[in-house]
């Protein structure tokens, strides 16, 4: 599936794209996304290897780990502490607007 075989690599946010949080300072996490796990493993079946990214500091790592390990939730890696943007303008990005089904599409 995958075209570029250098390109198997994809970046996948993951609060309000993977977990649901709280939007409080604690980041309290619910349950995942409808359609999140399913499709992530439509995605790593697809050839692709995700990483899951997010704004959360380090000390959140093993917080994130034990969640997508709980909810069987495909990854190779976790990076933490992105910077902080409004918006992100980038030529492969895809915008996640809630719906997993949709966002898939683009991707295949």
């Amino acid at each position: 599936m995958v075209e570029d075989e250098d390109l198997k690599w994809i970046g996948v946010d993951f609060d309000n794209v993977i977990a649901k949080n709280s939007g409080s300072p604690d980041y309290k996490l619910s349950e995942p996304l409808n359609g999140a796990k399913k499709y992530l493993e439509k995605i790593e079946e697809d050839g692709f290897k995700i990483i899951i990214y997010t704004a959360r500091g380090w000390t959140m790592y093993d917080t994130i780990e034990d969640f997508l390990n709980k909810h069987q939730i495909p990854f190779r890696r976790i990076i933490c502490g992105k910077p902080l943007f409004r918006w992100v303008i980038d030529d492969r990005n895809i915008s996640f607007d809630g719906d997993w089904k949709k966002a898939y599409n683009k991707i295949r």
